[in-house]
């Protein structure tokens, strides 16, 4: 009798390592969201930090805080894309709370860095003058 060796794999060893191939993804894809969406949020205190810094010099040249518009074109659009009385940035949405009025801006601002996914608000940032950054949510 002439046997041939088989040459491949058999049906059980192509299952377990697609099951082991699934496990391994269904634990990593959970961390990996969790890491990019702290990532993104360390950006965006950091994009906060960054509109302190203009805003402060804005104020010494202006003798007031500047609204989010004023303040993109001041950092020459690099801020983000300005929509009605909103900055847009990655996935953020910053807005000033409440709608500032030259007066209010002689001393003041506050501005609210928020994300919302799936009609969700899923972070909330909030800075005022002092610099002071307040996490709203998580």
């Amino acid at each position: 009798m002439n046997l041939r060796p088989q040459n491949g794999f058999t049906l059980i060893e192509l299952i377990l390592v697609v099951v082991t191939a699934g496990l391994i993804a269904a634990v990593a894809v959970p961390s990996l969201m969790k890491a990019r969406d702290a990532a993104d949020s360390a950006a965006a205190v950091g994009h906060l930090r960054t509109m302190l810094t203009n805003q402060t010099m804005y104020k010494s040249q202006s003798g007031r805080y500047a609204r989010l518009s004023e303040l993109n074109s001041f950092s020459d659009g690099n801020l983000g894309r300005v929509v009605g009385s909103t900055l847009r940035h990655r996935d953020f949405i910053y807005l000033m709370f409440p709608n500032p009025t030259n007066d209010s801006l002689r001393t003041e601002y506050n501005i609210i860095a928020y994300r919302i996914r799936s009609g969700r608000v899923l972070s909330q940032y909030q800075m005022a003058e002092n610099g002071s950054i307040v996490t709203v949510l998580p």
